[in-house]
């Protein structure tokens, strides 16, 4: 308790059977493996601190969106992880949606999921465009998103 870790990840590296550990008060968006299994007699435990409030999310937070000019109220930020690349031969069937499905993309904006779309010129409110070539996430919105 006096030297915390700064990451879970850091603790579940550590972390052995019996062991338990306690999370303080955040918000970690980061990916959690453990090294060591327990065992039914000694699991490893995490847990939030007493009074703690924790949220463990694999979600990460964009933040410098930028209008895109146009009729529709579109916004465009640097996407920087790689995204995931499906082909038409990969789909099956061989449709728009199923080309949609296993891809690893959500994007939700004030807490409200947008529905993936395979274009730039499908965009309209609430839905968002993983652009794999170019690395940039455009997403549409209504008045009064993304202002």
């Amino acid at each position: 308790m006096e030297r915390p870790w700064k990451s879970l990840a850091k603790a579940a590296e550590k972390a052995g059977p019996g062991d338990i550990v306690l999370i303080g008060d955040g918000t970690y968006r980061e990916r959690v493996v453990a090294k060591m299994s327990g065992t039914a007699q000694q699991p490893i435990c995490f847990q939030a601190a007493p009074g703690a409030h924790v949220v463990l999310t694999g979600a990460d937070r964009l933040t410098g969106w930028q209008r895109v000019e146009g009729d529709l109220r579109v916004y465009r930020v640097a996407w920087p992880h790689r995204f995931v690349a499906w082909s038409r031969r990969m789909a099956q069937p061989d449709n728009d949606y199923h080309l949609l499905i296993g891809r690893c993309e959500q994007v939700a904006i004030d807490s409200y999921l947008l529905r993936q779309v395979l274009a730039t010129s499908q965009l309209a409110p609430g839905t968002f465009y993983a652009g794999i070539s170019n690395q940039v996430l455009p997403w549409s919105g209504s008045a009064g998103w993304g202002s």
